[in-house]
């Protein structure tokens, strides 16, 4: 028992001296990151080198002085622990605490191009950022339609030979893209959209067309959510329908269900979603992009927006994977 009092006494202050020295109690909210952590495995490893030194020099005195490796080993591994896991807790709930009660600013990027999306990738990955970016602006008209030109070149690529392309945005020469598809043609494109300019683009080209909330808003309010109505996806759908012509009978077609709860209380479920977005009952009862209910129910009105939109491609977040499992059983072959 003398012997381990002893060693915690040791431990003790050779660990306080190093903290203080090496001061890697400084910047927990500011600074704490993987250099913070290297810090600290430093400080930690000078001190259990300091112990182990004690027990080679202590004893040339004539003093009855071990402090067992396992105990140096013990404390190395649970200060390391307790010291990352402390510092990155008052980290994350400072920034918790401090976002919560900032209210962001919605800003639009100037430039399209690749300084444009460096920028904004700064601005999502920094927790304690007060801006929301919502949309791009470019007065740079050669970058309009670089996107939906760009469907031809991923065609192209996975074509079975070179090809060639002239375009607005692209001129390609005898371009062989390599891997190719192991079904030996492109594979399926799929394009979503809420607006009339990519719903038709996608009716023309896409294999599987995805009707999405039309976003012009930059962000999931009021205005996408009235997008998101039975008779909203009626004029999607139907701008699908005619631009696409002969096409429509090998266009898949394609929606998100983000809205999903597979429950017995599918009144209860439907009233308190309502209440919450600030809709009526009926709107979230009939929209395609929920689904709640029972299994019973889910199959019927997947079956009756089938029919109606055509949607035989659903999709349904990870964590309703599970839940939702019975109704992809009893669908399979329908």
């Amino acid at each position: 028992m003398f012997f381990l009092k002893g060693a915690l006494i040791s431990i003790f202050f050779v660990r306080l001296s190093s903290f203080i020295l090496f001061k890697s109690y400084a910047g927990v909210i500011r600074y704490t990151g993987s250099k913070d952590i290297q810090r600290i495995f430093l400080v930690l490893i000078t001190g259990s080198a300091f112990l182990f030194l004690l027990n080679l020099v202590v004893p040339l005195f004539n003093v009855n002085y071990n402090i067992p490796r396992t105990i140096i080993a013990i404390d190395f591994m649970v200060s390391l622990v307790i010291m990352v896991a402390f510092r990155l807790t008052i980290k994350i709930s400072y920034e918790q605490i401090k976002n919560s009660a900032k209210n962001k600013s919605s800003v639009i990027i100037y430039g399209a191009g690749e300084f444009g999306t460096i920028t904004k990738r700064a601005l999502d990955r920094d927790a304690g950022t007060k801006y929301t970016v919502v949309a791009f602006v470019d007065d740079n008209l050669a970058r309009a339609g670089m996107k939906i030109e760009g469907i031809n070149i991923m065609k192209g690529c996975f074509a079975p030979g070179p090809f060639s392309y002239a375009g607005k945005h692209y001129t390609i020469t005898n371009y062989n893209g390599m891997p190719k598809p192991v079904q030996g043609s492109c594979p399926p494109i799929l394009i979503g959209g809420g607006g009339k300019r990519v719903l038709t683009y996608a009716a023309k080209v896409a294999d599987i067309v995805g009707i999405n909330a039309t976003m012009s808003a930059g962000a999931v309010g009021p205005e996408a959510i009235s997008t998101m109505t039975a008779e909203a996806v009626d004029a999607k759908v139907d701008i699908v329908r005619e631009a696409s012509g002969d096409r429509i009978n090998d266009i898949e077609m394609n929606i998100r269900a983000f809205l999903v709860n597979v429950t017995d209380d599918a009144e209860g479920a439907i009233s308190r979603l309502a209440k919450g977005m600030g809709v009526e009952e009926s709107m979230v009862a009939n929209t395609p992009f929920a689904l709640m209910g029972p299994p019973s129910k889910l199959i019927e009105d997947l079956l009756a927006r089938r029919e109606r939109w055509g949607f035989s491609y659903v999709i349904v977040g990870g964590e309703d994977v599970e839940a939702f499992a019975p109704v992809v059983a009893a669908l399979a072959g329908k």
